[in-house]
């Protein structure tokens, strides 16, 4: 398949990248600045556009079998002035590249603010709640997040959570995907807990509500949760579905 990735550079992309490429897909990495991080290789392209601009980003997409969305506008406080304007607006230009082209595939991959910690209550609609189960994270999360969002390991997630707003920009972001049926959707939320880790190869699939442990949030390797995005794009089960995955139990 030719894929076009967004976000190719971050976090998620920057895995999702070579998993593709070693299942053999040819990929256009799309990002302001690719050739930062990424270099040309066999059946790589790297494109520079930036997703606000409609009509760069309906030409980088055009042509392809599948649009896979892994955009985030970053974590640091200084990554953007207003991060839940920006994934909001981004989603949308998104939407529409996509329906204007008619490419009828688009994966998105967006936040863990809209899957569900209990009837009718998505995770952004609690922020104390949220804090709370980020507290239980282990201590090598609480490293990796702190590395993200440039602070101290003891992060104050309340504070965090209200400068940022991406929670809140997470659950208007499926909004927009919602009950719209004329093209091919997925969009898949990570679990709290992602982090850096293993490829395993292995997952849990899950539905729209916050995977669990007993009492602790369940995680994943970004590493697997690229498999799944591509398994899912291979073979599709999620279609115009909201879903999320974690680490498969031993």
């Amino acid at each position: 398949m030719k894929l076009a990735i967004i976000g190719a550079t971050g976090t998620v992309g920057s895995r999702v990248v070579p998993e593709a490429l070693r299942r053999g897909h040819a990929v256009t990495a799309i990002s302001r600045n690719p050739e930062v991080k990424l270099s040309p290789s066999p059946g790589l392209t790297l494109c520079a556009a930036d997703v606000m601009d409609f009509s760069k980003l309906t030409q980088a997409i055009d042509g392809h079998d599948a649009v896979i969305s892994t955009y985030n506008v970053g974590h640091a406080s200084a990554a953007h002035r207003n991060p839940y304007k920006a994934i909001v607006e981004a989603t949308r230009v998104m939407i529409a590249a996509v329906k204007r082209l008619g490419i009828k595939r688009f994966l998105y991959v967006g936040g863990c603010g809209s899957l569900y910690i209990a009837p009718g209550v998505q995770l952004a609609d609690d922020p104390p709640a949220f804090a709370r189960l980020l507290e239980t994270a282990s201590p090598e999360w609480k490293v990796w997040l702190a590395s993200l969002t440039n602070t101290s390991i003891s992060v104050d997630y309340e504070r965090l959570l209200e400068a940022h707003d991406v929670p809140l920009a997470a659950r208007l972001a499926l909004l927009l995907f919602e009950h719209d049926n004329s093209f091919d959707w997925s969009f898949v939320s990570p679990p709290l807990f992602m982090g850096p880790g293993e490829r395993t190869g292995r997952y849990q699939l899950c539905g729209e509500e916050l995977p669990m442990r007993g009492n602790v949030p369940a995680g994943i390797s970004i590493e697997d949760l690229a498999v799944a995005i591509l398994d899912e794009i291979e073979k599709p089960k999620r279609t115009r579905q909201h879903w999320t995955v974690a680490e498969a139990i031993s």
